[in-house]
This record gives structure tokens, C-alpha cells and sequence, in this order.
């Protein structure tokens, strides 16, 4: 039997001998089997240098060999491809927005016919400019990475400085708010910001980063295999603290010894080490505390033998979900094995490929149920049938919230006021809106703790109500009155325009904006574009923020509103131009009759929102107009009641989709109460600041709650399931912890616990010795700021405590003396924080205080 195998030395060796290796099978023995993958680039408008394109092709974000460049046509071709799935291209040219052609696989033929047209960025675009530099040392400054952003989100792709540090962001829209992420390896990521870009290059953003100071040790071993002789070289050691890689991945010398290099002292850490046809391996968990850590070693073992089918039937309690959005994932205690599967409409599902091994789970999970699990259960030599599992759905009861809203002054309409339920920062719902007398009701509102309302009426102060739970019943009495905003108010004025085009101005939205804040209500122009923005109290930095649909959003500002009315406030808006389309279908529920005008229909690419959220018409029919050509939309629809649902992924090509209707499933199922008393070891604390938090795992379940004046506590609404847990926490005390527990088919009572008084309080003094100076005793948590004038600085820790480590700024000085002398050469200029832990009774104890470096 042939066999077909890729070795990278090998093919290397082809490419330096032979000029190029064949990209097809010879009727000889084995050999390397490699592919081409082709296609032809083009742009939507201009004549521009094709051959200057790059054309990346990549796994996941992995960019695999090197960027080709096409001919003068567009034609491009990338050689020496090993097959493989999941293949993407990223082609991206000076000019034109970046593009990519994906997910394709390479199986056992050349690939042809990736074509893509890339879109010319149009309108006038900026350079941002500056320096990047370091306290010390000489790093390449050439690898640091210097991002635009905007928030959160990457604006382009980094780029990296000249030698000397200058560095030039270059395509950059007018746009306000934007910042600079500058990292090197080595040393601390820094942020230049918030700036904006209007009418002109930007220049002058230089930053400074701050080298990161301490010692840093190696860690090394020998990768082995249990059978077969692999090329050890290509094994991917990888370090790593929970699930986040630390640093690049290393790979063995030839007879499998490695070493980590640069890895600074910490707990916790463990390396995960993966070869191809063998089973990933974890080394861990160890710590590194003040030496290089040998002897981590690990052998491998080949995955060899035949694979099973595990299979069974999905089902539910109640409704009418559909099955085949369910996923259905095999695991082996908290890690994934392989990818997740649905069930066929029926419920039916198979998981193939399946190494004999024992102690799998299957976690089975839908929106609107309980997440089940079938478990354990070994796979020996044959396949497995019969893992059958019943998903529970969820159904919570919901109140109503009611009120009235009154002014101290004045006869506004009341129902213009905006009455907004909230979570924190986050809305609950829809804005309602009073009556003419001002009583309000809000509905559908689950049981929660911490809900307020904000209240808000155009000419008076926005109002907060709360904080305050929805349990078991309704809750009314949510009264505020609304304070009238007196003074001297002027106008803002000016005209509304556009580049091209006829659009409805009436339709742009121009609002007062004082930093992120939003002043006021947004207002419109009227026909001709002219707006006026009234009741504006003087004060300095406005800016007016103006959008249209089809259109860039733009800017006007900075400006102050002094003791006069402001006019000439104009600006021309541009036109955004792309083909759109529509996408459209029918929302319908499974039981109920609610008021589909109400359901929320989201487009969305990814975790992001795309546009405003529209609603569907009385039958549940809904269109989302204005969608760009793009791959990968999904839809999210929402109803108060019913189980949130997904439509998607799909994509729109170059026509309006229609038929993307989904049925929501009403939320129905029981749910419980735990309950106990929380009590103390010693003294007398207010019970009712403890927090009592359900959790499963390392998760929160719902929101902590707060004993009652004797300890008692309740929690509500919990649905039926297994390993809970409850964390209960108390300043001055030690946080303890009640479980594991199960909740079945009834409330569960006496859950108590005693916290016991956390003897670090008030007993760990430090005495800071200052050279011609007080001694200064610290008891207790203070902050203190030690300024020195001499070039050192003595600590010592009171009898009776043995020091076990010293930290500035979290790095261990790798010392146990007492005392301690440390000099402020060592350290760049700033407030710095000293830990001193140390151990007294076998119990351990920490204290940090800050000192500043003046020198």
C-alpha cells in the first residue's frame, strides 16, 4: 500500500536540488505530495500595479509560507501546498480595502479558480506619525508593534518602525477618538491617546516604553515517543499559565531536548507539547521560583489502531426546538475532543473518529434548555450506541415594575419622558413611556437583584431609581420626580450637506456630544439641511456628531458655547458607496400569542451588531435593508419570554436573501430556592454587607445575595442541576466555601457556614527604617508614599515572622533577609509597591506598601 507523507527538510532539499518539486504522484515509492492553489486578483476600479498585491495564504490566523505577488494581469499562483482543510487567502494591496477567499480545502489536486475583486478605499485618507523609543536598552525597535485603534476594535494592520524608532500609519479615515497600542517584547505595552484625525496628517505621536525589569530563568527536558521515529524538531512545546500560551511555542533539537529561555518567576505554570500522529501531552503544574527548572520530560504516545462511532438519540421535555442546532461535544474531563456535532431533525447524532479510551462525557446543549451531560463512559473495541439524553427546558416567571414620574416645576408632557430599566450600565428592554398623569408600568422583567431606572425629560435632570430586586411578585412605588434645569440656555445652529446624492436630510441624526457623552436628544435638519440645537447650557468642548444612513458619520468641533448663540456649525457629508441588499423572512413562536411587533431581529457578523435591530410586522414578517455584499452573517432574535435564536451563518453575494425565518420556543420549567444562615467564629459584623454566590464550577450562577440581619439567606429561582456550589465572602473574614451540592426536585435548606476572622488583620506590622530618619510603624492595610533623599532604603520585618520572599512591583527579589536593603538606582522614577511575605504559625501572610523613587 502507498503511503503519503510531508517532511519539511525533505521538500526543502527538493526546492535546493531540483529547482521545484512535482506536484503530482510517480509511479515510484513514497514521496512528498504538494500542491498549487491558484487563482486571479482584481479591483472594482483604477489601474493600479496588481503585481505589488500580496497574497497570503493562511490556517486560521497562521499565515502559512511566504506572500506571493501576482503578475501583471492579476494571475497569481502559490506553490509546494501540502494538503490540508480549512485554508484561507488574505490579499490585501496599497489603496483597497484588504480581502479574503476562504475556507477551502486541498485535498489530492491542485486548486484553481480563487479569484477576488478588492474595493478601492475612497475619499481622502491621512498619515499618523511619530517615534517610538525606551528608557533603556537597545531593543530592535523594528519588531515593535505599533496598532491604531478605535477602543477595543484594530484599525489596519500594526506596523513597525525604522531602526531609529519613526514610524508612519498610513490609509487613516477622518474619524475622532482614536489610540495607539505600541508592545515590544520585553517591555510595557503603552497607549498614546485619545486623538483625532480631521483635515490633515497627524505628527508628533511618539511614545516611551518602559523596560521590564527582573530576573528571568530557563526551562528545559527531553521530548521522547513510545514508538516510531519521528522528526522530533517539528514537536511544538508550548508554556503555558491556565489556558493562556506564554511566549512562542519551541521545538526540540533533533533527539527531542528543548529549553524555554526568558521565563519570568511565577506559580502555576504548565507546558502542553503536541506532534502530529501522536496524543498532545501536558507537563505540569510547577512552579519556578529562583533557579532554572530542569528535567520537565514527557514521552508521547502514538496514536495507533482503529477509531469508533459513539451515537445515540437527542430529545426534549416540552417544545418544538430544532434538534439540529444542538451541539453535541465528546470530552475527556474539562477538554474537548474533536469538534461538536448535531443531531439530524430526529435527534439522531454519530461522533466518528473516536480512539478507544475511557472516562469520555458527552455535553449536550440548546438555547432555551438545560445544559445535559451523558457520562462517564469508556470506548473499548467497538462502536458505542445508545447514549441517549432528554434536554430540560428552561421557563422563569417574569413581574412588572410601575410608577409614576413627576416634575418640581413646570407642565412637560410627561409621556415624552424616557423611563429605561437597567443592569449596571446595561438597558433591560425597551424605553417605556408615562401616561399623561405620569404613571408608568414597565413589563416582562425576570427575577434579578440590583435593577435601577434611569429617567430622563428633555429641559430637566436625568434621574435614577434603585438599586433594587425583582423577586416573587410585582414591584410598585417606583416613584422619582424629575428636577426643571434653570439658567441661561443658547442655540447651536448650521447646515447639513452631502457630497452627492438626494437623501432625506430630515433623516440625519446631528447630536451634541461633550466627550463620549451624548447633551441632549439628538435633532434633524430640516428639509433644506438646516438644524438648530436649542437649550444648549454654556460650557467649553462640544462637538456636534452628525450621521446618515449611507453616509460617513462626521464631526464638527471642538467649539465652546460662551454667553451667545453659536451659528455656522456646517458639514458636508459623504457619500458611502457600495451595493446593498435586503435580507428578509418570518419569525412565528411555538406556543402563545405574543406581540411579534416586539421581537428584536439583530444582523450580526461575529459577537458585533450589525445596524439597528428592526421588528417585524404584525404576522412576524421582517426585512433588514442596506446589507453589504459579506460572508458570515447571522441573525439573533429576541423575545421578552421566549429562548433567544440564531439564523445563520449564511452570506449576501450580489442579491437580496430571503427565507431566513426562525421559531422562537417559550421559556417554561421549574425552578428552586436555597437557603441556610451565614454566622461568625468571632466578633460582630454587619452580616447583611456578606456575599452569597452560587456558582457551578468556577462560574457564577445569577447574582450574589446579601444575608438577612441574623445571617439568613435565600436563593431564588435556581433551576434543577447538579455540583453547585456557594462562595460566601465577608470583609475582615476568610472567604468560605458550602458544596458540592445538588439541586433535584425541591428547595434545599441549611446550607450554613461559619466564617472565621482572618488573623492577618491588624497583626503584621513592617517597620520601614528610614537612614536619618523615624522609624515608621504600618498595622493594618495603609497606603503609605516613602520619599527618600539617600540612595537606599532599609526594611524590617518584626520578630517572631519569617520572611519567605521579597517583590517589588510583583517580581521576587529572590531573598529572605531580614532586613533588607534595596537602592533606589535600581529603580526608574515613579511609585513602586514592596510586598514582604512572610510566615508565622504555618500560616502565611502578605503586606505591600508603595515607596517613590525621586531620584
Amino acid at each position: 500500500m502507498r503511503k503519503l507523507f510531508y517532511t519539511p527538510w525533505l521538500a526543502l532539499c527538493c526546492l535546493l536540488v531540483f529547482s521545484a518539486c512535482r506536484n503530482s504522484t510517480n509511479s515510484g515509492g513514497d514521496e512528498d505530495i504538494l500542491y498549487t492553489v491558484g487563482g486571479t486578483i482584481s479591483v472594482n476600479t483604477g489601474t493600479t500595479d496588481l503585481t505589488t498585491a500580496s497574497v497570503q495564504l493562511k490556517k486560521g490566523t497562521t499565515n502559512i509560507g511566504t506572500a506571493v505577488h501576482p503578475a501583471i494581469g492579476g494571475a497569481y499562483t502559490i506553490t509546494s501546498v501540502p494538503a490540508d482543510t480549512g485554508y484561507t487567502i488574505e490579499v490585501s494591496l496599497t489603496g483597497y480595502t484588504t480581502g479574503t477567499i476562504g475556507s477551502f480545502d486541498v485535498t489530492a489536486a491542485n486548486v484553481t479558480g480563487k479569484d477576488l475583486q478588492l474595493i478601492k478605499i475612497v475619499g481622502t485618507t491621512y498619515t499618523i506619525g511619530g517615534t517610538i523609543s525606551v528608557n533603556t536598552g537597545s531593543p530592535g525597535l523594528t519588531t515593535a508593534s505599533v496598532q491604531l485603534k478605535k477602543g477595543a476594535a484594530d484599525i489596519g494592520t500594526a506596523v513597525h518602525p525604522a531602526t531609529g524608532g519613526a514610524y508612519t500609519i498610513t490609509y487613516v479615515p477622518a474619524d475622532t477618538g482614536y489610540t495607539i497600542e505600541v508592545s515590544l517584547t520585553g517591555y510595557t505595552t503603552g497607549t498614546i491617546g485619545s486623538f483625532d484625525v480631521t483635515a490633515a496628517n497627524v505628527t508628533g505621536k511618539n511614545l516611551q516604553l518602559i523596560k521590564i525589569v527582573g530576573p528571568t530563568y530557563t526551562i528545559g527536558g527531553t521530548i521522547s515517543v513510545d514508538t516510531g521515529a519521528p522528526d522530533l524538531t517539528t514537536a511544538s512545546v508550548q508554556l503555558k499559565k491556565g489556558a493562556i500560551s506564554i511566549g512562542t511555542a519551541v521545538h526540540p533539537a533533533t533527539g527531542g531536548a528543548y529549553t524555554i529561555p526568558g521565563v519570568p518567576a511565577d506559580t502555576g505554570y504548565t507546558i502542553e507539547v503536541s506532534l502530529t500522529g501522536y496524543t498532545t501531552g501536558t507537563i505540569g503544574s510547577f512552579d519556578v521560583t529562583a533557579a532554572n527548572v530542569t528535567g520537565k520530560n514527557l514521552q508521547l504516545i502514538k496514536i495507533v489502531g482503529s477509531t469508533y462511532t459513539v451515537g445515540g438519540t437527542i430529545s426534549v421535555d416540552t417544545g418544538t426546538p430544532d434538534l439540529t442546532t444542538v451541539s453535541v461535544q465528546l470530552k475527556k474531563g474539562a477538554a474537548n475532543i474533536g469538534t461538536a456535532v448535531h443531531p439530524a431533525t430526529g435527534g439522531a447524532y454519530t461522533i466518528t473518529s473516536v480512539p478507544a479510551d475511557t472516562g469520555y462525557t458527552i455535553e449536550v446543549s440548546l438555547t432555551g434548555y438545560i445544559t445535559g451531560t451523558i457520562g462517564s463512559f469508556s470506548v473499548t473495541a467497538a462502536n458505542v450506541t445508545g447514549k441517549d439524553l432528554q434536554l430540560i427546558e428552561i421557563v422563569v416567571p417574569t413581574y412588572t415594575i410601575s410608577g409614576t414620574i413627576s416634575v418640581d416645576t413646570g407642565t412637560p408632557d410627561l409621556t415624552t419622558a424616557s423611563v429605561q430599566l437597567k443592569k449596571g450600565a446595561a438597558d433591560i428592554g425597551t424605553v417605556v413611556h408615562p401616561a399623561t398623569g405620569g404613571a408608568y408600568t414597565i413589563p416582562g422583567v425576570p427575577a434579578d437583584t440590583g435593577y435601577t431606572i434611569e429617567v430622563s425629560l428633555t429641559g430637566y435632570t436625568t434621574g435614577t431609581i434603585g438599586s433594587f430586586d425583582v423577586i416573587a411578585a410585582n414591584v410598585t412605588g417606583k416613584d422619582l420626580e424629575l428636577i426643571e434645569i434653570v439658567g441661561p440656555t443658547y442655540t447651536i445652529g448650521g447646515t447639513i450637506s452631502v457630497d452627492t446624492g438626494a437623501p432625506d436630510l430630515t433623516t440625519a441624526s446631528v447630536q451634541l456630544k461633550k466627550g463620549a457623552a451624548n447633551i441632549g436628544t439628538a435633532v434633524h435638519p430640516a428639509t433644506g439641511g438646516a438644524y438648530t440645537i436649542p437649550g444648549v447650557p454654556a460650557d467649553m468642548g462640544y462637538t456636534i456628531e452628525v450621521s446618515l444612513t449611507g453616509y460617513t458619520t462626521g464631526t464638527i468641533g471642538s467649539f465652546d458655547v460662551t454667553a451667545a448663540n453659536v451659528t455656522g456649525k456646517n458639514l458636508q457629508l459623504i457619500e458611502i458607496v457600495v451595493p446593498t441588499y435586503t435580507i428578509g423572512g418570518t419569525i412565528s413562536v411555538d406556543t402563545g400569542t405574543p406581540d411579534l411587533t416586539t421581537v428584536s431581529v439583530q444582523l450580526k457578523k461575529g459577537a458585533a451588531n450589525i445596524g439597528t435591530a428592526v421588528h417585524p410586522a404584525t404576522g412576524g414578517a421582517y426585512t433588514i435593508p442596506g446589507v453589504p455584499a459579506d460572508t458570515g452573517y447571522t441573525i439573533e432574535v429576541s423575545l421578552t419570554g421566549y429562548t433567544t435564536g440564531t439564523i445563520g451563518s449564511f452570506n449576501v453575494t450580489a442579491a437580496s436573501v430571503t427565507g431566513k425565518n426562525l421559531q422562537l420556543i417559550k421559556i417554561v420549567a421549574p425552578t428552586y430556592t436555597i437557603s441556610g444562615t451565614i454566622s461568625v467564629d468571632t466578633g460582630a459584623p454587619d452580616l447583611t454587607t456578606a456575599s452569597v454566590q452560587l456558582k457551578k464550577g468556577a462560574v457564577s450562577i445569577g447574582t450574589a445575595v446579601h444575608p438577612a440581619v441574623g445571617g439568613a439567606y435565600t436563593i431564588t429561582y435556581v433551576p434543577a442541576d447538579t455540583g453547585y456550589t456557594v462562595e460566601v465572602s465577608l470583609t475582615g473574614y476568610t472567604t468560605g466555601t458550602i458544596g458540592s451540592f445538588d439541586v433535584t426536585a425541591a428547595n434545599v435548606t441549611g446550607k450554613d457556614l461559619q466564617l472565621v476572622l482572618d488573623l492577618h488583620t491588624g497583626n503584621f506590622k513592617v517597620d520601614f527604617v528610614l537612614p536619618g530618619d523615624e522609624t515608621i510603624n504600618l498595622t493594618g492595610t495603609p497606603t503609605v508614599n516613602v520619599h527618600w533623599e539617600t540612595d537606599s532604603l532599609t526594611v524590617t520585618v518584626p520578630a517572631g515572622f519569617t520572611v519567605s520572599d521579597w517583590l517589588v512591583d510583583g517580581v521576587s527579589l529572590v531573598s529572605t533577609a531580614n532586613p533588607i536593603t534595596i537602592a533606589v538606582k535600581d529603580f526608574r522614577l515613579g511609585t513602586h509597591n514592596l510586598t514582604a511575605k512572610v510566615t508565622k504559625g504555618g500560616v502565611t501572610y502578605s503586606k505591600t506598601v508603595r515607596f517613590t523613587s525621586e531620584l
